[in-house]
């Protein structure tokens, strides 16, 4: 298995939804999924005659090709999830980074004691779930660019618009860029593709271009602090590629989520209970770990669902954050 740090930038606007409303779709996330990203992977393979059905269809059971969250990069800098140890002074702006401490006492078994509010006019307002980055006053919350519009939508029987179908979209910005983590079979050799991301592709949303750089990242054996840099399933014990992840601790938060639609079937797959990116994780590892940055993939009933379950090390993390 080989890892990959992919760059994907919008050469057109992109529908990345988190909510449906009557209207339409709108509220981006601060991320693409990286299930969104393995699919569109996987159909520019096929489309361009680099793999074939029967390829798609082993991916579905057993996947070898694996991506995580994809983060935005702002002025040149890579974005991250922030950890249930940041917070946000209201006054300033300025991100409070509390995670090294935390880990320490996570470590060191201790109680943790994390001041908040020292030298603070008000409580500071909590940031888990928002995304942040390096600029250079310290952390800040990273924002991409949007926009949001109405169209009307077409009557397929007269091939016209239909009268009072409208409907709104909030779609990113083209020229937006975005990184994570791939996982690919040792025979891939690609180092560039355009694929397609989202939704309205048929009206040239969500073209993009990828870029692959070869990552060298692996978790060596013992007790570690990992950070979660896509959803994390609630399972003890995860199996990699060469090695055990057992799971002693986790603190972040939980939300229900769906996990994609399953093409091959034609039904949507589970919801299923998971924490949040950016949670921290207290982890045994066994062996050597190899392109679990990119996700462990979860099977559950009969399928598999793939963008779970990457981590990231402490110690990646906070060469990103300066932390």
């Amino acid at each position: 298995m080989k890892l990959y740090e992919v760059r994907l930038k919008l050469k057109s606007p992109a529908i990345i939804t988190s909510r449906r409303t009557e209207r339409g779709f709108v509220r981006p996330p601060p991320w693409i999924p990286g299930s969104t990203i393995r699919g569109a992977i996987l159909t520019a393979l096929l489309r361009d005659g680099r793999i074939d059905w029967k390829t798609v269809e082993s991916e579905a059971s057993n996947p070898t090709f694996l991506v995580s969250h994809a983060y935005p990069v702002i002025d040149g800098v890579k974005s991250i999830p922030a950890t249930p140890f940041m917070m946000e002074d209201r006054s300033s702006g300025r991100i409070l980074d509390f995670t090294r401490k935390a880990v320490e006492d996570i470590l060191n078994e201790g109680d943790f004691n994390l001041d908040f509010y020292q030298g603070l006019k008000e409580a500071p307002k909590p940031v888990f779930g928002s995304i942040v980055y390096k600029s250079h006053d310290g952390l800040r919350r990273a924002r991409i660019p949007t926009f949001r519009s109405t169209s009307v939508a077409i009557d397929k029987a007269r091939r016209t618009s239909a009268r009072g179908m409208l409907f709104d979209y909030e779609a990113i910005a083209e020229g937006t860029e975005f990184w994570a983590y791939m996982a690919a079979p040792a025979s891939f050799n690609e180092r560039s593709l355009e694929v397609a991301v989202g939704r309205g592709q048929s009206r040239g949303f969500g073209w993009a271009t990828l870029e692959l750089r070869p990552a060298n990242i692996s978790l060596t054996a013992g007790r570690r602090v990992l950070v979660a840099i896509s959803p994390l399933t609630p399972v003890r014990v995860l199996e990699g590629d060469g090695c055990t992840i057992t799971v002693e601790k986790a603190w972040g938060r939980l939300e229900k989520t769906l996990t994609g639609y399953d093409v091959l079937r034609g039904k949507f797959k589970p919801i299923v209970e998971v924490a949040l990116p950016g949670s921290l994780v207290l982890s045994e590892i066994k062996g050597e770990c190899k392109g679990v940055e990119a996700g462990v993939p979860l099977r559950i009933m009969d399928g598999v669902i793939a963008g779970v379950n990457a981590f990231m090390p402490i110690e990646e993390y906070f060469e990103i954050t300066g932390g």
